[in-house]
C-alpha cells in the first residue's frame, strides 16, 4: 500500500515540478546516500591533493514522520493539491 501511494505522490510531484532539484534522494533513478558519501570522499581527497578549501554540509534526518507535526504535514498536502482520495487516506489512517 504504501508503495502505490508513494507513487502516486512522486507522479504528481514531478509532473507538477513541486520536488527541489536538491531532493536528490527523493528523485527516482538517482544516486542513493551510498553514491553521494563516496562522492563526498571523492571531493575531500580531490580537494587536500590540490591544497584547496572545500566547504560540504551533511545533514542527517532520522525517523522525519515522527518528529514533523502532522498537522503540517496534512496542510502540506494541501498546499500540493495531493490527490483528494490519496489525501483523505493519509488523513484518516495517521492517527493510528
Amino acid at each position: 500500500m504504501t508503495l502505490i501511494l508513494t507513487d502516486k505522490i512522486y507522479e504528481q510531484t514531478t509532473t507538477n515540478d513541486i520536488l527541489p532539484f536538491e531532493q536528490k534522494e527523493l528523485r527516482k533513478k538517482d544516486r542513493c546516500c551510498k553514491d553521494h558519501l563516496m562522492l563526498e570522499k571523492i571531493f575531500s581527497e580531490d580537494a587536500k591533493r590540490k591544497k584547496r578549501s572545500i566547504s560540504m554540509i551533511r545533514i542527517y534526518y532520522k525517523k522525519a514522520y515522527y518528529s514533523v507535526p502532522h498537522s503540517w504535514l496534512i496542510e502540506a498536502m494541501k498546499i500540493y493539491n495531493i490527490d483528494e482520495t490519496i489525501f483523505n487516506f493519509i488523513r484518516v489512517l495517521m492517527p493510528t
